[in-house]
């Protein structure tokens, strides 16, 4: 028995931060532009992320840095 699957293609590190680069970049437009359209804080969709990361109860400010972080983390995580 064959089998119909190709070998995985090996992606060079360049590459592979120019995807991570892009993904990070555009993969907040979406949120942040429905979330101008709504006259909503586009803040608080990164704030929500950091919650992943602290807990809900630190002040806003760390709820953003630490949801930019998760999001950089997970944009260059799916591009390797």
């Amino acid at each position: 028995m064959t089998s119909n699957l190709s070998p995985p293609t090996r992606v060079s590190v360049g590459d592979a931060a120019r995807a991570g680069t892009l993904a990070w970049a555009l993969s907040g437009l979406p949120s942040t532009l429905w979330s101008l359209a709504r006259g909503e804080n586009p803040l608080a969709a990164v704030r929500a992320a950091g919650t992943l990361v602290l807990s809900p109860t630190v002040s806003p400010s760390s709820l953003v840095v630490a949801g930019a972080g998760a999001h950089t983390v997970v944009s260059f995580g799916w591009s390797t």
